[in-house]
C-alpha cells in the first residue's frame, strides 16, 4: 500500500491509501448485497477458466436449493443467497478486500468464501479439494439455523471484512430488518444468547457442529421424513401414583383431672368459719344485753 504520491500532501495521500482498506468499488457491491439478503457465495476466479465456469455453474446450484427450502428454515430470511465474482482483472484493485478474506494472490482454481451478516466470514474460505457442493452447501446451510441451537458458536462470529458503517448504513440496516440491531434490547437480548456458552446450550438443540469443516460436515445430512409411514412411538403405561398416607383423624382432648383446690375453693373454705364465727358472737352478745 502506498501513503505517498507525487504532488500530493502526506495527510492526503496517507488517507487515500488507509481509506482503500475499508472502500472500495466491488467490496461495496458485495457487502450491499450481504445487508439484504440470506448471503453471498463469492467467488474468487483463478487462472483455469474451465474451472471458474464449473465453480459458477455449482455456486448457483447451491442457491437454488437453498432458495427452494427457505420457507422452511428456522428464522425468517426474505432474500435467497446470491453469487458474486471478484474477477482476475478485478484483483488487483481489490487486494486489501481479498487479503480480509485471507486470499493472498490469484491461484490457478476459484477460491470461494460465504459472508452474511454485517459481513462476517462464515466457514473456512473453500479452495482446492475443500471446494465441492457438499461443503459449500453445509456452510452456506449453516446461516439459516436458529442463533440458540447447539451450533458451535465460532460459526457465527466470524471475522468481519473491513467496510464503512456509518449512520446512513446503519438506519438502512434497520428499515431493511424491521427492528434496530444497536437498540438496548436487542445486544442485550443477543448476548443473553451469546453468553450460553459451548456447544449444545441453545433451547432448539441440534446436532452439534464444531469449528472445522470437518466437523461441520459430519454433522451436515440431506433426506426426506416420511411422516405418513411412521409407526407412532408406544406410549408408556402411567406409572401408578404413591399412595398418600391418610391424615389421622384429630381427637377431642382429654380433661385432665386438677390437681388441688381452686381459688374460689379456697375462698368458700375461709369464708365458712367466718361466717358461723361472726354469728355465735352475734348470737352472745344479744342474750347479754337481755
Amino acid at each position: 500500500m502506498d501513503l505517498t504520491a507525487e504532488g500530493k500532501p502526506l495527510s492526503i495521500s496517507a488517507w487515500d491509501g488507509l481509506e482503500s482498506v475499508f472502500d472500495s468499488k466491488r467490496r461495496n457491491v458485495v457487502v450491499s448485497k450481504v445487508y439484504e439478503h440470506y448471503g453471498v457465495i463469492l467467488i474468487v476466479e483463478g487462472k483455469n477458466a474451465d474451472e471458474n465456469a464449473r465453480i459458477r455453474k455449482m455456486a448457483d446450484t447451491v442457491v437454488a436449493t437453498i432458495t427452494s427450502q427457505m420457507d422452511k428454515l428456522e428464522k425468517e430470511i426474505r432474500e435467497p443467497p446470491v453469487v458474486e465474482v471478484i474477477s482476475e482483472k478485478e484483483f488487483a484493485s481489490e487486494k486489501a478486500f481479498m487479503w480480509s478474506l485471507g486470499i493472498d494472490a490469484i491461484a490457478e482454481t476459484p477460491q470461494v468464501a460465504v459472508l452474511y451478516g454485517r459481513g462476517r466470514i462464515i466457514g473456512p474460505v473453500l479452495r482446492d479439494a475443500q471446494l465441492d457442493e457438499r461443503a459449500l452447501t453445509a456452510i452456506v446451510n449453516t446461516i439459516g439455523l436458529n442463533c440458540e441451537c447447539g451450533l458451535d458458536r465460532k460459526w457465527m462470529q466470524g471475522t468481519m471484512i473491513p467496510q464503512k458503517w456509518d449512520e446512513d448504513v446503519q438506519k438502512r440496516f434497520a428499515n431493511h430488518l424491521g427492528f434496530d440491531p444497536e437498540s438496548p434490547a436487542i445486544r442485550i437480548e443477543m448476548s443473553q444468547i451469546l453468553s450460553k456458552g459451548g456447544k449444545g446450550e441453545g433451547a432448539n438443540r441440534q446436532t452439534q457442529i464444531g469449528g472445522t469443516l470437518d466437523d461441520l460436515l459430519m454433522g451436515y445430512r440431506e433426506g426426506a421424513l416420511n411422516l405418513a409411514n411412521a409407526e407412532p412411538t408406544p406410549t408408556q403405561p402411567d406409572a401408578p401414583k404413591p399412595t398418600q398416607p391418610k391424615a389421622d383423624t384429630p381427637q377431642p382432648p382429654i380433661a385432665q383431672p386438677r390437681a388441688g383446690f381452686s381459688f374460689f375453693g379456697w375462698m368458700i373454705m375461709a369464708g365458712v368459719p367466718i361466717l358461723v364465727a361472726g354469728g355465735v358472737i352475734l348470737l352472745l352478745g344479744r342474750k347479754r344485753d337481755s
